[in-house]
């Protein structure tokens, strides 16, 4: 009945430190200023957490740091563009499957616009610069 009674705590501990966890993983590695590493590591760590109950957090969390990537890659093909249009087209197709993932799992219109306008900065200059739609 004891070890029933630990194991119960335990799970329910767990069940916590989860809930708790996401939002600490967000403030802590899915933020704009956020490096490229830090997005990556965030989004491998919710996934990881929200493999077994994902929910509407989970798909928010993935979708920012997603969106927050894909600009990443956007500024990258900006700055390379500018040097050589042609070596940034594999680049774009990096930042498009990105979008593309990000939005199957929260649509961009979700968002705040000011939300938008900060992950979605990049990719609306090199639109607005290069006149390409991608």
């Amino acid at each position: 009945m004891k070890k029933l009674l630990i194991l119960t705590v335990f799970w329910l501990s767990i069940t916590t430190t989860q809930a708790q966890s996401l939002t600490e993983i967000f403030s802590q590695y899915i933020q704009p200023t956020s490096s490229t590493e830090e997005l990556r590591e965030g989004l491998k760590k919710v996934e990881a957490l929200c493999k077994v109950t994902p929910h509407e957090k989970c798909n928010k969390a993935k979708a920012s740091a997603l969106y927050l990537l894909c600009d990443d890659y956007y500024a990258a093909a900006y700055q390379v563009y500018q040097v050589d249009p042609e070596l940034a087209n594999p680049i774009l197709d990096k930042a498009q499957d990105l979008y593309a993932k990000a939005n199957s799992l929260m649509a961009i219109e979700s968002f705040s616009e000011s939300q938008k306008n900060i992950m979605l900065n990049s990719k609306l200059q090199f639109e607005s610069d290069t006149q390409k739609a991608y």
